[in-house]
């Protein structure tokens, strides 16, 4: 028999241990011949753990009756395998969920299933009675998988040098296993995987940088791989892919990569997606999947565009259904052109979780019908944590396409956004904008944002029958704590510091110096241009509305405020002035005074009141 190479599997803890479990009458021992078959499977590998040794073993079925359910579901999923091929091929993969490939002709694996619904014996059909052991390794937990011999090459303690191009290339060949340990030795040019490769290993980087990529570094990061300390750099992809970037196209579940970067790169795909699929483009991963995490990542100088309809693109990733944390995107912009082509500097699309994202000095640019953009990401099914921007601007084109810093559109959670000098800006009909979220349209009550900072930063929409706010330009769900400190929000039909239109909750609105603009003057506020929800705990000072107030049939209830009239130069929502209706502050200092009972403005070192450091003797007393 061939040598096989068999995907790694975290170790089972060492020790004595109790039996196999029995499931439904089913029992697994490991005989002589399948400990050899695995010692055959690769000269690196060995079996761990094995729990019985007994010559003699059964696979015995004690319920004649057929309720052994996991006997045949494992039985099921063998002969699903094995009716790939009819003849025995030299490829093996064990992943934490079954079996994914493994083929023995289809009349040994029938034996073997009537063996096991009539409880006979097949202690003699060893293909069989391998491939049923190796199944019941993960579903019965009876025995731990293969594994790297620890001090041999190709271990964790030995990995395989990557001195050059021309050994990277070879990973997945003979002598360089796809699932082995691999250590960059040194820097240099390499143009990439070939399509259809999988990467089952590690990979690190060792610090090194891998220049010139012309496609995606490995094609698919398979279940368990992982990769990390690595730089990419003066990456050139154009290509038309389902799925493209320049670490990996693709990152099956459970795989991860870390300590990732990637500079002075351009991305482009030309392919379409259609009502079933997406294309996925990012800078760093295409697709990634469920249970996939990817962090500690760095962009600088990238950029990412696509060219086809429902082609979603991304700075770190294009579609995320995993985990993204702990990255930073710079000077980097991402660009798409077609409809539902979603666009994020984070991510394109997102259904799994974003955490610690900074972004600065970066732009998102949409120009189809329903193209949502974002900092954090076009679209959000998932939950987005943490998004610090900095001069950055999101910018769609198109119809019914929202655009926000925190997120375009958003069915998930967006929490704990803060925007300095930043602009969104949406110039087609019916697209909501906002530096927290564009839109947000909930079914269920846990989607909302909550807690952002906008300071210095400018909210546009301009086509028609679009709306504004600095926290959401369409929310029908919840915001809350919102800080706006010298923000403007522009819109052709209705803008609110809050929100534009407000059809869920806004709790907790803190508004300083700020604009609400209504270009047809249909409606203007500072909770929110048109309010049908409630508006609670409104803190406004020195804001300004321009346009007719908007209408409220909602609740309304600021706190500690009261109502003042009109401003003969300008419409005025609210005011904050003392409990008795007495004058406005007219500084900032007053104004401080008064509000420390509402926790709007801490004491000294606050970002509207940062220590003054005139001297040395100062700077020498910070910490202290």
């Amino acid at each position: 028999m061939q040598s096989l190479s068999t995907h790694w599997l975290p170790p089972v803890a060492t020790g004595n241990s109790s039996p196999p479990p029995a499931s439904g009458g089913a029992s697994v021992s490991v005989l002589p011949t399948v400990a050899s078959f695995f010692s055959s499977l690769s000269p690196a590998y060995s079996l761990q753990n094995r729990q019985q040794t007994s010559d003699s073993v059964p696979l015995t079925r004690d319920n004649p009756a057929g309720k052994s359910q996991p006997a045949n579901d494992m039985v099921g999923k063998v002969k699903l395998a094995c009716n790939v091929l009819s003849c025995w091929v030299p490829s093996v993969r064990v992943v934490s969920d079954v079996v994914a490939t493994f083929c023995s002709s289809l009349s040994v694996m029938q034996e073997l299933g009537t063996a096991l619904r009539n409880g006979g014996s097949t202690a003699g059909t060893v293909p069989a009675v391998t491939a049923f052991t190796l199944v019941a390794l993960d579903n019965l937990g009876g025995v731990g998988a293969a594994r790297p011999v620890p001090g041999q090459r190709g271990s964790a303690e030995k990995p395989i040098p990557v001195p050059d191009s021309k050994t990277l290339s070879m990973i997945g060949q003979a002598g360089y296993p796809a699932d082995a340990f691999y250590r960059q030795t040194a820097s240099f040019s390499h143009h990439g995987a070939e399509s259809g490769s999988s990467f089952k290993g590690f990979y690190d980087g060792g610090c090194h940088t891998i220049t010139d990529l012309q496609s995606c570094l490995f094609d698919t990061l398979d279940r368990y791989s992982e990769v990390w300390n690595l730089r990419l750099s003066q990456v050139t992809i154009d290509g038309s892919l389902p799925a493209m970037g320049a670490l990996a196209c693709t990152m099956e579940p459970f795989s991860r990569a870390h300590d990732i970067r990637v500079e002075d790169a351009t991305v482009v795909n030309h392919r379409s997606g259609d009502y079933r699929q997406s294309v996925a483009t990012g800078a760093v991963v295409g697709l990634q999947h469920n249970q996939a995490k990817l962090g500690d990542v760095g962009l600088h100088n990238c950029s990412v565009s696509t060219i086809g309809r429902r082609s979603v693109a991304g700075g770190v990733a294009g579609i995320a259904h995993g985990l993204l944390y702990r990255a930073v995107v710079a000077d980097s912009h991402v660009i798409t052109h077609e409809a539902q082509s979603r666009a994020g500097l984070g991510a394109g699309d997102l259904n799994g979780r974003i955490y610690d994202l900074d972004l600065i000095n970066s732009q998102v640019f949409t120009h189809g019908i329903a193209a949502d953009a974002g900092g954090g990401a076009g679209q959000v099914l998932g939950d987005v944590n943490r998004v610090r921007a900095s001069g950055c601007l999101v910018n769609t084109t198109g119809s019914a396409a929202a655009g926000g810093i925190g997120a375009g559109f958003v069915r998930g959670n967006v929490v704990q956004i803060s925007g300095s000098q930043c602009h969104v800006v949406t110039s087609g009909p019916d697209s909501p904008a906002g530096i927290g979220a564009g839109q947000i349209n909930c079914l269920s009550e846990r989607c909302h944002l909550r807690g952002l900072v906008a300071i210095d930063s400018e909210v546009s929409a301009t086509g028609e029958k679009s709306v504004a706010g600095v926290g959401v330009g369409a929310v029908n769900g919840g915001i809350e704590q919102i800080t706006s400190v010298r923000c403007k929000v522009t819109a052709n039909d209705l803008a609110g510091v809050g929100a534009g239109i407000n059809t869920g909750t806004i709790d907790g609105l803190t508004s300083v110096n700020s604009t609400a603009r209504s270009l047809t003057e249909s409606g203007a506020g500072i909770g929110a241009g048109n309010n049908d929800g409630g508006v609670l705990n409104l803190v406004s000072w020195n804001n300004e509305i321009q346009g007719e107030p908007g209408n409220n049939t909602g609740t309304y209830e600021p706190r500690n405020l009261c109502r003042a009239a009109p401003n003969p130069d300008r419409y005025s929502d609210h005011v904050l002035i003392e409990p008795n209706c007495a004058a406005t502050p007219s500084s900032l200092d007053e104004l401080q005074r008064i509000c420390q009972r509402l926790y709007m403005f801490p004491m000294r070192g606050w970002t509207l009141r940062p220590i003054a450091v005139d001297s040395a003797e100062t700077l020498n007393r910070i910490g202290r």
